[in-house]
C-alpha cells in the first residue's frame, strides 16, 4: 500500500509541472512555476533519498511569495523570499515534523486567503463567478485537508491520501487548459453587458488588478 502511494504521489507530482507552460504570463504562472520546481526537486530529492520536507518548506513559501508579492512593495519582495529561506533552515534544522507541518498548514491557509481575496474582487468587479478560481481554491484546501490527515495521523489518512492525489491529477489537468485571464467558465450574476462595461471602467474598479 505504501509503495502504490509513493507512485501515486509522484504521478501527482509529475503532472503539476505542466500546469506552469499553460499559465505562462497569466496573473498565476509563478505559483504554478513554484509547484512546478517543486515536483521536480522533490523527484530528485527523492531518489537521491533525501528528506523532502525540505522541499516542502521552501516550495510553500514560494507559492505564498508567488500570490503575494503584487499586495507589498517591490523593495520589500527580496527580503521576503530572503526571510523566507532562513525560516525554512530553521524550521527544517531545529524542529521536529510536527511543527513544520502545522507551519504548512499556516502557509497554506494564508495563500487560500489571498486566491479568496482575489476571487471576491473579480466577482465584485466583474459581476461574474469565475470557475477558475472555483477549482484553484478547491486545489489549495485539497492541499491544506492533506496536511491535517498526515498531522493527525487520520486512521484513514492513506485512502483519503490516495484520493486527494488522484483529485489532484485531474486539477492539473484543468490548470494546463484553463486561465484566469482566458476564462470560459463562468456564471453571470448579470446579463446587462453596458452596466458591466460601465461598471469596470468607474472608479474604483477600473484600478482594480483582476
Amino acid at each position: 500500500m505504501e509503495f502504490k502511494l509513493v507512485y501515486l504521489a509522484h504521478i501527482m507530482s509529475f503532472a503539476f509541472i505542466f500546469p506552469a507552460f499553460r499559465q505562462y504570463k497569466g496573473y498565476y504562472f509563478l505559483f504554478f512555476l513554484a509547484l512546478a520546481l517543486s515536483s521536480i526537486s522533490s523527484h530528485i530529492l527523492f531518489f537521491l533519498k533525501i528528506n523532502v520536507n525540505i522541499n516542502l518548506l521552501l516550495t510553500s513559501h514560494l507559492s505564498l511569495f508567488a500570490v503575494q508579492y503584487r499586495y507589498v512593495k517591490s523593495k520589500t519582495n527580496a527580503l521576503l523570499l530572503f526571510v523566507y529561506i532562513i525560516i525554512s533552515a530553521i524550521l527544517y534544522f531545529y524542529f521536529s515534523y510536527k511543527v513544520e507541518f502545522i507551519y504548512f498548514i499556516f502557509l497554506h491557509i494564508t495563500i487560500l486567503g489571498y486566491i479568496l481575496h482575489r476571487a471576491l474582487k473579480s466577482i465584485h468587479k466583474y459581476l461574474e463567478i469565475r470557475f477558475f478560481y472555483f477549482v484553484l481554491v478547491i486545489f489549495e484546501t485539497s492541499v491544506i485537508l492533506k496536511f491535517i490527515s498526515i498531522l493527525t495521523q487520520f486512521s484513514a489518512g492513506p485512502y483519503y491520501f490516495a484520493a486527494t492525489n488522484i483529485f489532484e491529477i485531474f486539477l492539473a489537468i484543468f490548470f494546463m487548459i484553463f486561465r484566469e485571464d482566458r476564462p470560459h467558465f463562468a456564471y453571470r450574476l448579470t446579463n446587462n453587458k453596458e452596466f458591466i462595461e460601465d461598471r469596470i471602467n468607474s472608479e474604483p474598479y477600473k484600478n482594480w488588478d483582476v
